[in-house]
């Protein structure tokens, strides 16, 4: 397709950041690993378990927020924050590890990663 890379990307090392989720207030740690071209993003929960591609196919609709639902009921909920600054980046493949709860932090800065 005409304006998009033709490269995929992915990040040099892991890169780890906590913070409180904005609908939950649980607190949660993200570790985002860098993948393998072909991988895609991918997200997924305590340790690998129950995961799910970033794909419109896996959005489900909840108020002020992206959510995706994986095949075993899992969400990951307010992935958008994160998503606009992986496709800022060039990022096409990252495994994206949350544990402690199911949301993305909202952080200032979370494109700093």
């Amino acid at each position: 397709m005409a304006g998009f890379h033709t490269t995929q990307g992915t990040l040099a090392a892991k890169a780890t950041f906590s913070g409180r989720g904005l609908h939950s207030g649980k607190r949660v740690t993200i570790t985002v690993h860098p993948a393998a071209p072909g991988h895609g993003i991918v997200f997924a929960k305590d340790g690998g378990h129950s995961g799910v591609s970033a794909s419109w196919h896996h959005t489900i609709t909840l108020p002020r927020c992206t959510t995706l639902r994986a095949a075993d009921g899992t969400r990951y909920q307010t992935i958008e924050h994160l998503m606009a600054s992986l496709f800022a980046m060039q990022i096409d493949n990252a495994l994206i590890e949350i544990r402690g709860g199911h949301e993305i932090p909202i952080l200032d800065g979370l494109s700093l990663i």
